[in-house]
């Protein structure tokens, strides 16, 4: 079983690592093989990032105009190396479906 209790990009709350840390162990007692890495698993990151800029896209196309101009203007700004998910929100705003 894969089992993991961390994101590269998201926080987990310490309550929901200790009830993982519980479960993890009942598993173990019962036998149950536990990894916490897979070479199967995506990069938990880059589809974070991707998600978040998909979303916004689909979500900002009701914004108004004016807003939407603001966030393409803030997103042309970015540095291309944030890789924050605050800026993959931004750019997600400014993307176009077409851009997908």
């Amino acid at each position: 079983m894969l089992l993991l209790d961390s994101h590269p990009l998201l926080p987990t709350a310490a309550s929901i690592r200790a009830a993982l840390a519980a479960l993890e162990g009942n598993l173990a007692k019962a036998g149950v093989t536990i990894a916490r890495q897979s070479e199967l698993l995506p990069d938990l990151a880059a589809t974070a990032r991707l998600y978040m800029r998909m979303l916004l896209s689909v979500l900002s196309a009701s914004f108004p105009p004016e807003v939407h101009a603001g966030a393409q203007a803030a997103a042309a700004g970015l540095d291309p190396a944030d890789l924050s998910l605050k800026a993959e929100r931004l750019r997600g705003i400014a993307l176009s479906h077409r851009d997908w």
